[in-house]
């Protein structure tokens, strides 16, 4: 019998040294909002994930122990090609023209205080943060 359990270990062990992230399959524990989120992350990435609640989402949201951008990272894969964005003006609002300023110039270019930073919204995200999510690298 403590054969059969230590072969049944080893093979079990054996195994799962074999998968790779490229197997991986995401299944949320619960429906809460929350482990979607995290799924999202782990599949498609941050700024996915982010879109999924803007309101409720923030960095300090954990998935299996970890930040969610330690998560997503985990398992979003690093050699697919970069997205491009193109960013149109919806309106001709001032708030607009600062959010494509931020994305294609930076954010220092704007001039403002970190006060007045926080106070801009690009579609329901923080100015720096939207900037930070969508500019070239």
């Amino acid at each position: 019998m403590k054969k059969f359990v230590f072969a049944a270990l080893v093979a079990a062990f054996s195994a799962s040294s074999l998968a790779s992230k490229d197997n991986v399959r995401f299944v949320a524990v619960d429906d809460s909002l929350f482990s979607n989120i995290c799924v999202v992350a782990a599949q498609e990435g941050v700024i996915a994930a982010r879109k999924v609640a803007p309101r409720e989402f923030n960095e300090s949201i954990r998935c299996n122990g970890q930040t969610i951008n330690t998560f997503a990272r985990q398992y979003t894969k690093a050699d697919s090609a970069p997205i491009a964005y193109k960013f149109v003006l919806a309106d001709e609002r001032p708030e607009s023209m600062l959010c494509k300023q931020a994305v294609s110039e930076g954010v220092e270019s704007l001039g403002l205080t970190r006060g007045e930073l926080d106070n801009i919204f690009c579609n329901g995200v923080r100015l720096t943060t939207f900037a930070k999510a969508y500019q070239a690298n």
